[in-house]
């Protein structure tokens, strides 16, 4: 399980998952209802021949992170970047109405 950072300030919520040595074309992030999912599924096979004996290696990993979403997120304005084995996920706040912040009230 990739480690994670989570920090917050005004305008955004950034993710940051340390997943060293993984092809950014392995990496898939979904969002489903509330839910932002991050997941990576890579496989890799090896085959030496030698002196007429086989010699074949192969590994597989995967992992799976799934996070709530606030719902002050704007959905449609989630970006993604891996660089130097950082996947950084920027999730912008959504600019609340100023009509809901500031109100006048009618005295009936």
């Amino acid at each position: 399980m990739p480690a994670v950072n989570i920090r917050e300030d005004d305008k955004k919520y950034l993710l940051d998952l340390a997943i060293p040595g993984i092809d950014k074309k392995d990496l898939k992030i979904d969002m489903e209802d509330e839910v932002l999912t991050i997941s990576s599924e890579s496989k890799n096979e090896h085959e030496d021949e030698v002196d007429g004996y086989k010699r074949k290696e192969f590994s597989y990993s995967s992992f799976c992170r799934s996070f709530q979403i606030p719902e002050n997120v704007n959905k449609d304005k989630i970006e993604a970047s891996y660089r130097d084995g950082i996947l950084s996920v920027t999730l912008p706040k959504a600019e609340e109405e100023k009509s809901k912040l500031s109100r006048q009230v009618k005295i009936s």
